[in-house]
This record gives structure tokens, sequence and C-alpha cells, in this order.
């Protein structure tokens, strides 16, 4: 169990493979260095086990696939008092007009951030207020400063059982998911092959969209065994999701 535990946290986030990389050749971990120099947040200062939860809620939503819906540029250097500002007060510069973006489930960063710390285990109590404060901005900076960060491309074995799925889906009606695991789905959204984890407290409904191509190396042994034996579920939620997902190239 890693409730609580922010280093087996961000192992369990990264997976086995190397971390994914940006245009700029950074990855995630590259970004968060930069973060804590440009905002001063030390682990000296903060103590081991908060800053590893600042770094762990960094690339968490760093590696996020959440579109925003308006573009919010938070890469550039703070001005130049930020160095003398709490991070509560840093956290305020990514505001705008009273009000963060939200992504295509109506979710704000701070409304996934408080996602983040009820499955992590991470609260102000444990933290102290400072600590606190910077995982809150880690979080935020990370979701709006999102850079494309991107997954070596899968392997030959499972790029085929990834065709091999999306083949299957493809003759079942729209609103059909692969029951690949208990909470973990994959659909044809009609372009491509996409994911969803189901939701826990509404059975059988889906709840929170993810990029197949990342989520597969982590569960290619599930995928092998259902190719074996197929479960297919038609859910008029995700029929009802799809027809209200915007169209793919639209701006955001």
């Amino acid at each position: 169990m890693c409730y609580g535990e922010p280093y087996q946290l961000l192992e369990l986030v990264l997976g086995n493979r190397d971390l994914p990389k940006n245009d700029l050749g950074h990855t995630p971990l590259d970004d968060f260095r930069d973060f804590c120099t440009r905002t001063r947040c030390k682990e000296d200062e903060l103590g081991p086990t908060a800053f590893a939860f600042v770094r762990v809620a960094y690339v968490t939503a760093a590696l996020g696939r959440a579109s925003f819906r308006r573009a919010v540029e938070c890469n550039d250097r703070p001005p130049p008092d930020a160095a003398h500002m709490v991070p509560d007060e840093l956290l305020q510069l990514f505001i705008v007009d009273g009000a963060l973006p939200k992504n295509d489930l109506g979710h704000t960063p701070l409304d996934d951030f408080e996602h983040f710390c009820a499955y992590s285990g991470c609260n102000e109590g444990d933290l102290g207020q400072r600590a606190f404060a910077f995982v809150r901005l880690a979080y935020v900076t990370a979701s709006l400063g999102h850079r494309g960060y991107r997954w070596a491309p899968l392997d030959d074995e499972l790029a085929k059982a990834r065709a091999n799925v999306g083949m299957l889906l493809r003759d079942h009606p729209l609103g059909t998911t692969a029951d690949i695991a208990e909470y973990c789905v994959l659909y044809w959204d009609g372009d491509e092959l996409a994911g969803a984890h189901l939701s826990a407290d509404q059975p059988g409904t889906v709840d929170e969209p993810f990029d197949a191509d990342e989520v597969l190396p982590e569960i290619a042994e599930a995928v092998d065994d259902w190719l074996k034996s197929p479960v297919f579920t038609f859910r008029p939620s995700l029929l009802e999701w799809l027809k209200d997902a915007p169209p793919r190239d639209s701006a955001v």
C-alpha cells in the first residue's frame, strides 16, 4: 500500500519505464528541479517526506493528459519579487480573471489536487502549512505548464495487442468497452483506442479517461489475458460521454 508514502507513490506513477521527455528534451523531474530553483522549494527546509510529496505532486500533474480550455502560460521566469513570495502568493499568479481553467471533465487543477491528496495521503496536518502549500503550488504549476511529455513508443508485441483490441472493439457498437480489469476499460472512441477508469462509487460508469498508450505498458499482462478470452460491456454512460466530447481537433 502506497497511501501516505510519497517515495513509493512516485515509483508507482513512473512504473518501470524511463521518464518521458517533452519537445525540449526535459523530463518532468528536470522541470521539477527548475520549479524548485524558481520557487526556492528546498528539501532541507521542508523535510524529506514533505519534499517527496512536492516532487510526486509535480510529476503526477505533469504527466496528466487533461487539456485545459484556456491556455495559461506559467513556464516563464516569475517576476523579480517572486523569490520573496510565499507559495500561496505564487499560486495567485496563475489565477486568471478570478478563476483557474478547467479541463474536459470540468475540473480545475485545484480540484484534481484534492483528488491527488485523497489517494496519496498528502495532508496539511502531517506536512505543515508551508510544506503543504508547496505541494499544492507544485501540482498546479505542473498542470498549467503541461509541455506534452511523451512516453517511448510501444514495443512491437504490445503495439500488436493494441491493434487487436482496437479491431475487436470496432466490431461492436460505439459505447462498448473491453473490460481489461475491474476498474480499467478500453474503448473505441470513433477514431482510435482510448481508455477510462470506472467509478468506484457508481459501478459500471466511466469516470476518468486516460491515454491508452500511456497505460498499456502497465497493464500488458491483463491485456494479454483479455485477448485470450475477450469480455465486452455496452455502457450507456460511455456513449453519452462520447456524444458530449468536443471534436478531437477543436481548439481548447
